[in-house]
């Protein structure tokens, strides 16, 4: 090869080369996702932060909860800590009697940019027949509609079947359903989602045994483990415009 046509040769391989780290760049803008162990994603001038001040493994045993219907959870839980967006809400839960009528789980998203967020739970494993869970919008002191007509949905039971892995990888149950979206869904069963930006949003996962005025007793002794997971989208629009 003479001394032209290898000075081409690199010029072909350094724009093959920029072309592809343009491309890695640009996807690293489309999804940001937080899971165990990790509180901060960075990607250029993109930044979420996530803090799970309850911890983002979120467990239920039923020698601890009591079967409770929405109406008690709500009053138990707004008369601990209805309003308070500061530190740990492991308490809320605890009724005059101190029975546990539900489970919290706390988490904080803020971000420099708005972003469209969704927040799933990865159940990973769950024994109860009537397990359910809800959403408080802490900042705004309400509780969020999950679908068009509820205020709570199921949490499907799937002990041994929950996810199977591919390598490293987790891959969720969707048969029984294994992820589950925090926000709730759309009339069209699409996933619901939070605009979060540069004020920090709190929410309350509640997470409780769904009273039927029917014996339960087939959720005695059960379990639940499941872990939050946070997602940011169509980041990359976003940080266009706020360089521009």
């Amino acid at each position: 090869m003479d001394k032209k046509s290898r000075n081409l040769f690199y010029v072909v391989l350094m724009i093959a080369t920029l072309i592809v780290a343009i491309i890695g760049a640009t996807m690293a803008y489309f999804s940001y996702r937080t899971g165990s162990g990790d509180e901060d994603i960075k990607a250029h001038a993109a930044t979420i932060n996530i803090t799970y001040k309850d911890g983002d493994q979120v467990t239920a045993q039923a020698d601890k909860l009591i079967p409770s219907s929405f109406e008690v959870v709500k009053k138990v839980y707004e008369h601990n800590i209805a309003g308070d967006t500061s530190g740990s809400s492991t308490s809320a839960c605890i009724d005059d009697k101190g029975k546990e009528v539900c489970s919290v789980y706390r988490f904080s998203i803020k971000s420099d940019l708005d972003r469209d967020t969704y927040a799933l739970l990865n159940t990973e494993h769950n024994e109860f027949t009537y397990l359910v869970y809800a959403l408080r919008d802490v900042n705004n002191n309400t509780w969020m509609q999950l679908d068009n007509s509820n205020y709570f949905l199921p949490l499907a039971s799937c002990s041994d079947d929950c996810y199977s892995m591919n390598g490293d990888n987790k891959v969720y149950s969707t048969s029984p359903k294994a992820v589950n979206s925090i926000f709730g869904y759309n009339s069209d069963s699409s996933l619901k989602k939070q605009v979060i930006g540069s004020t920090e949003r709190t929410f309350d996962l509640v997470i409780f045994i769904n009273e039927n005025n029917r014996n339960q007793n087939v959720d005695q002794a059960k379990n639940y483990l499941g872990t939050i997971t946070i997602e940011a989208t169509n980041a990359i629009d976003k940080v266009v415009a706020g360089l521009n």
